[in-house]
């Protein structure tokens, strides 16, 4: 996962390949295809995975949930949207629908 958010700083996400991952993970590709079907499976992980870190961490500096939580985590996830554009401008637009996708998902979720 790591490796492939640092290729997407330097690449859009249409150009990375599984080179550039594997490579900068120092996996061959069958370790690869165990733990991913393929890039898009990668880049979903990698934005659950990092949203929910987020979440989580919110949810964990309140006592209870409630209307402040709920702003606080809507917050944390915008937050998130700001940083992975600053970090990884080349390729946000081609994570824009993957990111719409799991957010309205988890507000639907929380609402």
């Amino acid at each position: 996962m790591d490796a492939f958010i640092k290729s997407s700083m330097k690449k859009d996400f249409k150009d990375i390949t599984f080179k550039d991952i594997t490579s900068g993970a120092t996996v061959n590709r069958a370790t690869f295809y165990y733990h991913f079907i393929d890039k898009y499976d990668l880049l979903e992980k990698v934005l659950s995975e990092s949203v929910m870190r987020e979440v989580i961490k919110e949810v964990s500096t309140h006592e209870m949930i409630n209307e402040e939580t709920l702003k606080a985590i809507f917050f944390s996830i915008i937050r998130f949207q700001t940083s992975i554009s600053n970090q990884c401008h080349r390729s946000y637009e081609a994570f824009t629908p993957q990111r719409e996708g799991k957010n309205s998902g988890l507000i639907n979720i929380l609402m």
